[in-house]
């Protein structure tokens, strides 16, 4: 009983003559219990490049890339580390310099890659990142620590690399004078017509391989105008058939919305339907194709599409509460044989419905002919990577652009139009083709179909596939 009581007296005499010494010492040192990683930044990186030199030979072009421009997050929840905006395609994450900073100045070990061996991080040293790395930071006293997976994310792909993958279909649009293609609800449809009638034939968006026919539950035949008569709106298909605006969600079962005098449809924005009245003037509805408000033009309805027509809306990039309603296509080749370049309209319209309403705004001359759409038979604008894109087959009126030569883009809301150096139609595509269609879907896959070879094409920029990485983490439920 004594030694313990000598042991409890030395103990607090100890406590005591250290509490005398550091209350006298101005250099105090604090210890913390806390462990966390709170800082995560790369230096300087190499990225290799393939190149052709002049002489047309393979090479390999060797850039240097900062690596503190790429912001890490760092989430504490589920204590992972990695960037959201992925470096740059060939960027060599092998040998990486990175520096870590921990809270109170923890210290930072790094786990082998090939064992559970452990050695203490030196910014000076670099990290092979081509897998995931195991981090583990202990507080300054010794008693906590916390494990972290850090992953360098590169993309695997260029931004603008753009592949065509061919799929053949055999004859099953080869009776088709002419053709619409629309996705909805997962399913590709194509509308196509002869000189009598329309017929629906639909894939999943997945597959383009396995084509089916849908048959319509109505008494009346679709007409050959059928297929132009065609939109998608509110999740399901509209179609103005003879008089008749008819809907489906599934191209098998229609409902029939109403009667109208309307001559075409010319498609959606999301709210509002548009189409040309019994006049030719654009008409749009708010209600379903109930019922119909007269549209303004800021001049002549002369100037108005009357084939080849695209409908594309979108929202502006300054303020999204506002979408920009473009409308392009093609004059009638034998009124106005002149017409070298395709005409195009827009309209502003607001999300709020107490806003003044604008009219549609005609973008005539005034713009360098060099850089507008161009007037071929089928000519098919589809938005595309922030702004639109136009296909057309062979030159009408006073057009010389040959048929399929470019992608055109414009990424002005449709004033101007450039070929697009970054895509390319494909070069087993049939440029004699007199009937062809094409759409986008919504995974950015740009859809070509050709009845003369029984071929349907497809193609995206990488970059438009490219997924986001989750930001926002939230714990499991247990």
């Amino acid at each position: 009983m004594k030694r313990i009581s000598l042991h409890i007296t030395l103990l607090l005499a100890a406590t005591i003559m250290m509490s005398s010494c550091l209350g006298d010492n101005e250099d105090e040192t604090v210890y913390y219990g806390d462990a966390a990683i709170t800082a995560f930044t790369l230096g300087k990186l190499n990225r290799y490049l393939h190149t052709t030199t002049y002489d047309g030979l393979d090479s390999i072009a060797k850039t240097n890339i900062d690596g503190t421009t790429y912001k890490f997050t760092i989430d504490q929840i589920n204590h992972v580390i990695y960037n959201t905006d992925s470096l740059p395609y060939g960027t060599d994450i092998s040998k990486v310099i990175c520096t870590i900073t921990s809270k109170n100045s923890g210290s930072v070990v790094i786990k082998s890659m090939t064992s559970d061996s452990v050695k203490y991080h030196n910014s000076a040293d670099s990290v092979d990142f081509s897998q995931p790395r195991t981090f583990i930071v202990y507080s300054n006293n010794g008693v906590n620590a916390q494990e972290y997976t850090a992953t360098v994310n590169v993309h695997k792909q260029q931004a603008d690399q753009f592949e065509w993958q061919r799929t053949a279909v055999g004859s099953i649009f080869r009776d088709f004078r002419n053709m619409r293609a629309l996705e909805l609800n997962g399913r590709m449809y194509v509308v196509g017509s002869t000189e009598t009638t329309s017929s629906i034939l639909y894939t999943d968006v997945s597959d383009g391989q396995a084509w089916h026919t849908a048959t319509p539950n109505i008494s009346t035949p679709l007409t050959a105008d059928a297929y132009k008569n065609t939109i998608v709106h509110n999740g399901k298909l509209y179609m103005l058939n003879g008089n008749n605006i008819i809907s489906s969600a599934d191209g098998t079962a229609w409902n029939e919305e109403t009667t109208t005098t309307i001559r075409q449809l010319l498609g959606s924005d999301g709210k509002l339907v548009f189409a040309f009245d019994g006049d030719g003037n654009i008409v749009s509805s708010a209600d379903n194709c109930q019922t119909w408000t007269a549209n303004k033009l800021d001049d002549s309805n002369t100037l108005l599409p009357t084939q080849d027509i695209s409908l594309v809306a979108r929202p502006l990039a300054t303020n999204p509460d506002i979408r920009r309603v473009v409308l392009v296509g093609n004059r009638s080749i034998g009124t106005y044989p002149q017409d070298a370049n395709a005409v195009v309209w827009s309209r502003l319209i607001e999300n709020d419905e107490s806003a003044p309403q604008y009219e549609w705004m005609y973008y005539g001359e005034s713009s360098s002919a060099l850089y507008k759409a161009p007037r071929q038979n089928n000519l098919t604008v589809m938005a595309y990577d922030n702004g639109m894109i136009a296909i057309g087959g062979q030159p009408a009126g006073s057009c010389t652009v040959a048929a399929f030569s470019a992608i055109y883009y414009s990424a002005d809301g449709g004033i101007t139009w450039k070929k697009d150096s970054r895509m390319s139609l494909p070069e087993g595509f049939v440029s004699t083709a007199t009937t062809f269609c094409a759409t986008v879907d919504s995974q950015n896959h740009i859809w070509l179909f050709s009845p003369a070879t029984g071929e349907i094409w497809r193609a995206r920029l990488s970059q438009l596939g490219w997924q986001d990485t989750q930001t926002i983490f939230r714990t499991k439920k247990k």
